[in-house]
């Protein structure tokens, strides 16, 4: 995630920052929706209700940071695994 610069505006587990937070965030969203914020958020803002909803709420666009789609599946299963140990569980 710092490697890519999500960390200036995201936290997971600390909060809102300029983005939201993402902690929980694959259990908000579908895996189709995450991976296309990540890999492609200019057509997520310009075609999709939730990411315009977002736009809404925190007032600026996320940012194509030039990720892969391979990279943006890691950083999904990154979320994943980060709510399963903050939830306690094993998976």
């Amino acid at each position: 995630m710092q490697a890519k610069g999500c960390t200036a505006c995201h936290t997971v587990g600390g909060g809102r920052l300029v983005g939201p937070d993402l902690a929980g965030v694959a259990e908000r969203r579908s895996p189709e929706f995450i991976i296309g914020m990540i890999v492609n958020p200019d057509s997520m803002l310009a075609n999709d209700a939730t990411a315009k909803e977002l736009l809404g709420q925190y007032f600026t666009p996320m940012a194509n940071q030039g990720v892969t789609e391979a990279d943006a599946w890691a950083l999904l299963e990154f979320f994943k695994w980060n709510d399963a140990e903050a939830d306690g569980s094993d998976n």
